[in-house]
């Protein structure tokens, strides 16, 4: 009896965790969804958007970046946080602390996660970028978006540039998100060539089947060690 009890106890938990992670999901693709419809106002002449891709590393670990907009200006990685109340960080700290209503829960360092997709891009594009430019000028490229809901205050301390290959972080919300995309850079530092080479690749290495969705997904819940 007591046996079945704490199995029964160890199965409750996993059910519980399993929701939160559900109720999670459903929310981050319900903020994706509006950032997609914001997103559409750009001029697609000067930003080519791509929403949902998912890149493979080197190591065949999978990323799945939120929102990709490529323009000759920069390339802007976004991540979408669809959080309500206050979130307290700091790039040097591995979590952030979330805090809405009565509820406390930690979550990865967003910066650091970005970077994680940045670095997948990266990898998906290299040959053709180093084969074009010079290092020098590659560094500059990317441009790492961290973007919030209007209703979520984000208080990050300090240096917001502490050891990230991305020198370029944004934290926004989505009520000037179109804004602070297009007041980014002035100067073009992509070539017409080069601009649809890298949208070419991308898009080619871009695994949204859903057979890589699902391999995707897998790699998250083992992560998190989430079970169905």
């Amino acid at each position: 009896m007591l046996i079945f009890i704490i199995i029964l106890f160890f199965l409750v938990l996993k059910l519980k965790k399993y929701l939160k992670y559900k109720k999670i999901t459903k929310i981050g693709e319900t903020g994706e969804a509006l950032v997609n419809e914001i997103l559409s106002s750009l001029n697609p002449k000067k930003y080519f958007v791509l929403n949902n891709i998912i890149l493979e590393h080197p190591n065949k670990r999978t990323s799945q970046v939120d929102h990709i907009i490529i323009s000759r200006k920069a390339i802007f990685v976004i991540e979408t946080k669809n959080y309500s109340g206050v979130l307290f960080g700091n790039i040097k700290n591995r979590y952030w602390l979330h805090i809405s209503g009565k509820n406390k829960h930690s979550v990865y360092n967003i910066a650091a996660q970005n970077q994680g997709h940045i670095n997948a891009i990266k990898n998906n594009i290299n040959n053709i970028l180093l084969n074009n430019i010079s290092y020098r000028k590659y560094k500059k490229f990317f441009v790492s978006v961290l973007l919030f809901k209007n209703n979520c205050k984000v208080k990050i301390k300090k240096p917001l540039f502490y050891n990230l290959k991305s020198k370029k972080i944004i934290i926004c919300n989505f009520g000037n998100l179109v804004k602070i995309i297009k007041k980014t850079r002035r100067r073009n530092v992509i070539s017409k060539k080069l601009y649809k080479e890298i949208i070419s690749e991308i898009t080619n290495n871009n695994l949204s089947s859903k057979k890589k969705l699902k391999s995707h997904i897998k790699q998250i819940r083992k992560y998190n060690n989430i079970k169905k």
